[in-house]
C-alpha cells in the first residue's frame, strides 16, 4: 500500500446494505467496485432478490461504482474475478471487502495470498443469521487447489 496512490475498494455485496454503505463511507475510496454473485446455486438464486435490492441501494449512493460478477459458490472463480477487477486500476491500492458467501471469502483470501498488493478488510456483521438464512444440509462443497 502506497499512501500516494488512490484507494480502490472492492466490495463483494451480500445481505447487509447498511454495512456495505458504511464501509464505503468510512474508507472514502477514489474507486468503488461492487461485485455480485451470479451463480445458479439454489442458495444464491433464493437470496438473489435481497442482493439485487442491496446493490440498487448502493448504486443510488455511489453512481460511479464499477460492477463485476463472481460466483459465490466457486472460490477459484471469485478469486479470478477479484484479480481481474483489481487489474483495471493498477495504479491504485486495492482493498477487498468480502461480504458475500464464505466460499467467496475463500476466493478473496486466495487472491490476497497470491498478490501482496491486494489487501483484505473484514467488516463485522451487525447481525448474524437472518431468519432462515442458513439451514443445515446433507451435502458440502469440494474443490481442488
Amino acid at each position: 500500500m502506497l499512501p500516494s496512490r488512490r484507494l480502490h475498494l472492492i466490495v463483494l455485496v451480500g445481505f447487509e446494505y447498511d454495512r456495505a454503505a458504511e464501509l464505503i463511507r468510512a474508507f472514502e475510496p477514489s474507486i468503488v467496485s461492487l461485485g455480485y454473485d451470479e451463480s445458479n446455486d439454489p442458495g444464491a438464486v433464493r437470496h438473489r432478490a435481497v442482493q439485487e435490492r442491496n446493490l440498487e441501494r448502493i448504486r443510488a449512493l455511489y453512481a460511479n461504482a464499477h460492477e463485476f460478477r463472481f460466483s459465490g459458490h466457486d472460490p477459484l472463480n471469485a478469486k479470478a474475478a477479484i484479480e481481474q477487477q483489481a487489474k483495471l486500476f493498477p495504479d491504485a491500492n486495492a482493498v477487498i471487502a468480502p461480504m458475500n458467501t464464505k466460499l467467496s471469502t475463500v476466493g478473496a483470501a486466495l487472491a490476497a495470498m497470491e498478490n501482496e498488493e491486494l489487501q483484505l478488510c473484514y467488516v463485522q456483521a451487525a447481525l448474524y443469521n437472518y431468519r432462515h438464512y442458513s439451514t443445515p444440509g446433507t451435502w458440502c462443497y469440494l474443490f481442488d487447489f
